[in-house]
């Protein structure tokens, strides 16, 4: 017993088979990763302890920046208030 395909079929079946395999293959390259980015981690290497070490002080100074253009923000709120109650 046997039957035959007709050429177009196979194709189209070849074809969908062939970007089936591409699409999960991709799916499986591409996938996200978790980020391993622990302080005291024997699996990072020292390189990446100061670089999260740069990005903290860093941060840290932004912080500061932000407390001290609040407080400047908060003294000039203060004079305009004077100002208006002078008015």
């Amino acid at each position: 017993m046997s039957f035959e395909i007709p050429r177009k079929v196979l194709y189209m079946g070849l074809i969908v088979l062939f970007i089936t395999v591409i699409t999960i293959s991709g799916f499986i390259v591409f996938a996200p990763r978790n980020a391993r980015a622990e302080w005291n981690s024997e699996n990072t290497s020292s390189s990446d302890s100061y670089t999260l070490s740069d990005i903290e002080k860093y941060l840290g100074d932004l912080v500061r920046q932000f407390e001290k253009l609040n407080s400047s923000m908060s003294g000039i709120e203060d004079e305009l208030e004077k100002i208006r109650n002078n008015m």
